[in-house]
């Protein structure tokens, strides 16, 4: 089981969804588990990455990072009744970035892999073990 909620997770664009553009990737992250990032109900960390760039390893391709707020997250209960709900972040977590640019470029490098296999634009959800460190796509679908 992927413990995203003491890690990270959220969303990620194979496109500019605003404007259509297609050489960026966008990347939305959060603390804890990705539903309140799909759902619209964090200020999510965004970081934006130049495709063309992204097969040198010698640039740094991320154009765009803006910390977000990050309120709260969601994390396991051990209720049935409620088996999720949020809480606080702390002082720490509001403060830091949920990925590090290593993080960032992967997740960039697998949605660009994922839209050349679809053949399209894609929207992705993808969450960061809390306990491992690993980094998983979890759905993906046509943008």
């Amino acid at each position: 089981m992927v413990r995203a909620e003491l890690g990270g997770a959220g969303v990620l664009f194979s496109i500019d969804t605003e404007t259509g553009f297609d050489r960026i990737v966008l990347i939305d992250a959060a603390w804890g588990l990705g539903e309140n990032v799909v759902q619209g109900a964090v200020d999510p960390d965004e970081y934006e990455v130049f495709k063309p760039l992204l097969d040198d390893p010698t640039l740094g391709p991320i154009v765009g990072k803006k910390r977000g707020a990050k309120t709260v997250k969601m994390v396991c209960s051990r209720s049935r009744m409620q088996p999720t709900r949020n809480v606080r972040t702390s002082e720490a977590e509001r403060g830091a970035w949920v990925l590090q640019d290593q993080e960032i470029l992967k997740l960039a490098r697998w949605a660009c892999l994922i839209e050349t296999h679809y053949g399209c634009a894609m929207d992705m959800e993808w969450a960061k073990d809390g306990e491992t460190n690993e980094t998983f796509i979890v759905q993906a679908r046509p943008a």
